[in-house]
């Protein structure tokens, strides 16, 4: 769905356009960074002591950071069965080497996203806690979060017609709800991270 947008966009843009609206969709992804934060700090009940400008900032950073890390791991899992084949051409390996590529391939996605959702968790709230890739929250939030994807696929497979509904709009609406469900799934594991550091006493 993506894909067709951006070939849309190519397409009827030239390069002055398409320069804007990467801004402005940058911009507006940083909003969305901004009100997780926000969503964060009151799950965890704290107080913004940030200034908006720090915070402008910062979800830009975060927003450019994720995105990269995202490309990064979808790369892996689209790209790499690709490259892999090609370099077992190249160098003669044999389907030893397949296997090993295919687990190092989702290990390395896997390890990407978690560290995804370590810097959600660490920069966008106003907290001291330390930068953690490797939290119960994270893992359950992420197992959640791919039995979601999985399930609302099969849902726009076999029940889910956007497009009768919402006409051109379609895509928009399905991208939109994949993005609430994702949260969704974010806010959990960060609300169970919130719960143990609480019990543990070390909440910061």
């Amino acid at each position: 769905m993506l894909s067709e947008q951006v070939m849309r966009m190519q397409q009827s843009a030239d390069a002055g356009f398409a320069v804007l609206g990467v801004l402005i969709a940058l911009w507006s992804a940083s909003r969305g960074a901004v009100a997780f934060g926000g969503a964060l700090n009151r799950m965890h009940d704290k107080r913004e002591t940030r200034s908006w400008l720090h915070r402008a900032l910062l979800a830009i950073a975060v927003t450019i950071v994720v995105a990269v890390l995202a490309v990064l791991a979808l790369g892996l899992l689209v790209v790499g069965p690709i490259a892999g084949h090609a370099i077992a051409d190249r160098l003669g390996l044999g389907a030893q080497f397949d296997v090993a590529w295919a687990l190092a391939r989702w290990v390395g996605a896997a390890l990407l996203i978690l560290l995804v959702w370590a810097i959600l968790y660490h920069f966008l709230p106003d907290t001291k806690a330390p930068l953690r890739i490797f939290t119960p929250g994270a893992c359950v939030g992420i197992a959640l979060w791919i039995l979601v994807c999985k399930l609302f696929a099969v849902y726009l497979d076999h029940w889910g017609d956007y497009e009768a509904t919402y006409g051109t709009l379609a895509t928009l609406i399905v991208f939109l709800t994949w993005l609430w469900l994702s949260n969704l799934a974010l806010l959990l594991g960060a609300e169970i991270n919130d719960v143990i550091a609480k019990a543990q006493g070390t909440d910061r």
